[in-house]
């Protein structure tokens, strides 16, 4: 699942083993390929290619993070996803069949 780091903590404590996190609270275990990777994407800058490259089928997303505007429209306007829920603190979009 990819994710804001700020969601990685709940999702690793409420999904796991089930789901893999993409980033968590352990900042330090991570290379910095991928922070780079994961920027890139929160930034919309070759989401797609990325996404695939991780093998994500699950996009958890801020509902008012500005910075993440350009990834939640990207998303939404992508045939390749599909809004699955969407509250006041999270849009989560999986892929399509």
């Amino acid at each position: 699942m990819f994710h804001p780091q700020w969601f990685g903590d709940y999702l690793l404590w409420r999904l796991s083993p089930a789901v893999q996190v993409f980033l968590d609270g352990r900042v330090h275990l991570y290379d910095w390929q991928t922070w780079r990777n994961h920027s890139a994407i929160l930034n919309a800058w070759d989401w797609e290619r990325l996404l695939a490259d991780y093998q994500i089928s699950w996009v958890l997303l801020d509902t008012a993070d500005p910075t993440q505007t350009e990834l939640r429209a990207a998303l939404r306007a992508s045939p390749r996803w599909r809004l699955r829920y969407a509250d006041d603190v999270a849009l989560l979009f999986g892929r399509a069949p």
